[in-house]
C-alpha cells in the first residue's frame, strides 16, 4: 500500500507545481550522493521510481527461482 500513498503524494506535488516526474532525482539530494555520481545514477528520474523501471544488472526473480528447492 505504500506505494499508492507515494504516488499519490507524488501526484499532488506535481499538482501545486513543486516538483515534475521528468525532474532528476540527484538534484533533491544534491548533499547525500557519493564522491562519484554513475551514468545510471544521474540519469534516474522521478517518473523511473514511480514506473518501478529502474532495472537491475541482472534479473533477481530468475535467480531466485533456480536456487529454490522444490
Amino acid at each position: 500500500m505504500s506505494k499508492s500513498f507515494t504516488s499519490t503524494a507524488i501526484g499532488f506535488a506535481v499538482a501545486e507545481g513543486k516538483l515534475r516526474v521528468d525532474e532528476r532525482v540527484v538534484s533533491f539530494f544534491p548533499k547525500e550522493l557519493p564522491n562519484e555520481v554513475s551514468e545510471n545514477l544521474a540519469a534516474l528520474r522521478v517518473n523511473d521510481l514511480l514506473t518501478m523501471s529502474v532495472g537491475n544488472a541482472k534479473e533477481p526473480t530468475f535467480a531466485w527461482w533456480k536456487v529454490t528447492p522444490g
